[in-house]
């Protein structure tokens, strides 16, 4: 983290009432600084960037412009005492003698919340000042930031849970360590879920994600975004069931060129008879070469699949059901 920049409380306190989250948007920062030549209030969140003007006689500021941090195309450091940042179309330049400490505050967030693929083009020129550290538990401020981006209830055993790390599960395989996640330490698993993989995006040492069952008739569509784009994860533990949409996860998986998905283990669950074309294009896939069904599949479905096994032999390296 970077050292905390002090705020002026009579500032803090002519914020408009009701327009920060008090229990989960916590400010950054708040300067009076000049932005475009003109004298305004910047108010940095974990959430947003505010951008104040003070009306004569008026002690409420009043907002001018404010977006959410998805929104910046760019962020730059070009001296000591300037800001330049990108929001859609529109070049803001903030000067200011603390632009550096402000710059690195927006930063580290940034990074806290967004994985690479989804930061800003950041462009520096000033050396990063001494004392900065990572935010030490980014899946906690994502989850935060996410969740209020798609208008979910937050839950507060998911915070604790991130809080604790209980969430991931550290096991010893042979000479090396492994991390996998398990979905099913979450509250809420049901309507959350998808929500929860794009937390877990943020940590790419997770290696094995475990899906547990959660009762919806279709659960697998809203989680194709994440086998879309994933490019950690080399495992899935399946303990869902699965449906006929569980095709297009496979579709999603064949189709990312950065995939490293190449273990699958259907665990405890069961395939509807729509499903099994679905395990027959999963087997096919380049990058898989490991499968294992246990306790989940019946002897008549297995007849069904074997021939598509024995086709893949060459293959797949792992094929059990037990």
């Amino acid at each position: 983290m970077i050292p905390a920049l002090k705020n002026d409380q009579s500032l803090q306190e002519s914020i408009p009432q009701g327009l920060l989250d008090q229990k989960y948007e916590h400010i950054l920062f708040i300067r009076k600084a000049t932005v475009n030549d003109k004298e305004e209030i910047v108010l940095a969140s974990e959430y947003s960037l505010y951008f104040f003007t003070s009306k004569t006689f008026s002690k409420q500021l009043q907002v001018r412009l404010s977006f959410t941090w998805d929104k910046i195309k760019s962020i730059n450091l070009p001296d000591s005492s300037t800001i330049i940042l990108t929001y859609i179309e529109k070049e803001l330049k903030i000067l200011h003698k603390d632009a550096v400490q402000m710059f690195y505050s927006i930063l580290l967030h940034l990074k806290s919340i967004f994985i690479p693929s989804e930061m800003p083009q950041v462009e520096i020129n000033v050396k990063q000042p001494t004392g900065i550290t990572p935010n030490s538990s980014p899946m906690l401020s994502r989850y935060i930031y996410l969740a209020r981006k798609n208008n979910i209830e937050i839950a507060a055993n998911a915070l604790t849970a991130l809080k604790e790390g209980s969430v991931l599960v550290r096991k010893s395989e042979e000479k090396h360590k492994q991390i996998e996640l398990d979905l099913s330490l979450f509250p809420g698993i049901q309507n959350q879920m998808y929500i929860y993989l794009k937390t877990a995006e943020i940590e790419p040492s997770i290696q094995k994600i475990i899906i547990p069952k959660t009762g919806k008739p279709k659960p697998w569509t809203s989680l194709v975004p994440h086998f879309q784009s994933n490019d950690t994860v080399d495992g899935v533990i399946c303990k869902e069931i699965i449906s006929e949409d569980f095709i297009e996860v496979v579709e999603a998986i064949s189709n990312n060129s950065k995939s490293k998905i190449n273990s699958f283990t259907f665990q405890d669950t069961s395939f509807t008879e729509d499903s099994l074309i679905s395990i027959i294009n999963l087997i096919k896939i380049k990058n898989i070469d490991s499968i294992s069904i246990l306790s989940s599949i019946e002897a008549p479905q297995f007849e069904k699949l074997a021939p598509h096994f024995a086709d893949q032999s060459i293959k797949l390296s792992s094929l059990n059901n037990y």
